[in-house]
């Protein structure tokens, strides 16, 4: 993943922000491609649903501590399951997202960040089973009982690093472009907001590419990295 030195004119952060979660998702994306390639000999996902839910349980495997928080369950919050971050989900949504994260305070803000993108996803599927008719019904849109939220909650499956970094991939693209560009007060924050990202970025692109070594060898990997 090409990076720029915001280090030498820090009002370029505000725009390499934008571009960001664009660049990292991808940067993630074709190291997982790859692990995934070497697993599952070739069976390689096409849609981006099925790619996550795969490189979110390879994660969840190889990864240590952090890298391989989740989120999963739900509809309520006593159903809702964190894993590796040490805190309960109330906890984590008492957290003021404006927090300053510093070395004693980090966990509830990735928990925060795991737990939110685990609600959106949560939210986006009822939307669709809504649409869904009853049989014999006219009605367009209809209400979910508890069961079947239920259902819903347990088939998404984990909310990883890799569901966090697609949505803000998406929300770069297409759903909330003007934030990544008007959502922080000064260039300071912009450069903040990048090199965490950036950190995020390769911290997860390293794991994987850790994991491929362990697949096909340091060799392979170092004559497929001198190919691209």
């Amino acid at each position: 993943m090409d990076r720029i030195d915001t280090s030498r004119d820090p009002d370029l952060a505000a725009e390499a922000s934008f571009w960001l979660p664009v660049q990292g998702y991808y940067a993630v994306h074709g190291f997982g491609l790859a692990v995934v390639d070497a697993r599952e000999d070739g069976n390689l996902p096409t849609r981006h649903s099925r790619f996550l839910n795969v490189i979110t349980g390879i994660i969840c495997t190889y990864f240590p501590g952090v890298l391989a928080a989740t989120c999963a369950g739900g509809p309520e919050d006593e159903n809702i399951r964190v894993a590796e971050l040490s805190l309960g989900v109330q906890s984590i949504r008492n957290t003021n997202n404006l927090t300053t994260p510093d070395q004693a305070f980090y966990l509830p803000l990735i928990g925060k960040a795991l737990l939110t993108t685990h609600d959106l996803r949560l939210e986006a599927n009822f939307a669709e089973a809504r649409k869904t008719p009853r049989k014999n019904s006219r009605a367009t849109r209809r209400n979910l009982s508890a069961e079947e939220k239920q259902e819903i909650a347990d088939r998404i499956g984990k909310t990883g690093v890799a569901r966090f970094l697609y949505r803000l991939r998406a929300k770069s693209n297409y759903e909330d472009p003007e934030i990544f560009l008007q959502g922080h007060e000064s260039a300071q924050d912009y450069l903040q907001y990048y090199e965490d990202l950036v950190l995020l970025v390769q911290e997860t692109c390293r794991g994987l590419r850790a994991v491929l070594v362990r697949l096909v060898g340091e060799e392979r990997v170092q004559a497929l990295e001198q190919r691209r």
